[in-house]
């Protein structure tokens, strides 16, 4: 089983904090929605190539 190391800055970083404001969501749910994808990341695209998925596979792995 893979695993994503999480640090605890996580929830305060600038980009995350730029995501929640863009998504228009709180930072829990930005970083629920960042681990939600990497997670989907890992099973379905590991070499980081996502141009086989459009915008709605990836709205789905995030569930939004």
């Amino acid at each position: 089983m893979a695993w994503i190391e999480a640090h605890q800055g996580l929830s305060q970083h600038p980009k995350t904090k730029r995501l929640a404001r863009m998504l228009n969501i709180s930072i829990r749910e930005a970083v629920g929605s960042l681990f939600m994808f990497w997670w989907w990341a890992m099973e379905y695209a590991e070499d980081g190539d996502l141009s086989k998925y459009d915008s709605s596979d990836i709205a789905d792995a995030v569930q939004w």
